[in-house]
């Protein structure tokens, strides 16, 4: 990214020659863009387009190099998921209450984890033992 701002790899102020595609000179920064596009892609990092290139350039301008960095790896995954922090603290809260009960179906687990709602606004349970309309057996003629 250094190398596409001011020609040289290491930035401002360093030493060393600086490459034809990306001497401020002779070339636009879109034409350094470009290049660096086309160099990354002939290296194998898939295809890399210009807008990529600016998008990185301005994210390692901003963050330096972590913000050039792949952050689907950094990211902290939860242990519920993507659940509604709602209904898993209704459901935290009524498991909590069934503690040292007898095993309590699952059903009315769910449904006073639904009642117990602060805002009301959490989902209604589906009955996992509910037959669909379509697939109720039909009367005997």
């Amino acid at each position: 990214m250094r190398e596409v701002e001011c020609g040289l790899t290491g930035g401002l102020g360093s030493e060393g020659t600086v490459r034809p595609q990306y001497d401020p000179q002779r070339h636009t920064l879109a034409e350094r863009e470009q290049a660096k596009a086309q160099e990354l892609t002939a290296l194998g990092f898939g295809r890399v387009s210009r807008t990529t290139v600016q998008r990185m350039r301005l994210a390692y301008r901003k963050q330096g190099l972590w913000g050039v960095l792949d952050h689907r790896t950094t990211r902290v995954s939860s242990p519920t998921g993507r659940a509604d922090e709602r209904v898993v603290a209704a459901v935290r809260e009524a498991l909590c209450r069934h503690r040292g009960r007898s095993r309590a179906p699952s059903t009315a687990c769910s449904r006073s984890s639904t009642r117990s709602s602060p805002t009301g606004t959490v989902p209604a349970p589906v009955a996992s033992h509910a037959v669909p309309a379509r697939h109720q057996p039909r009367p005997a003629r």
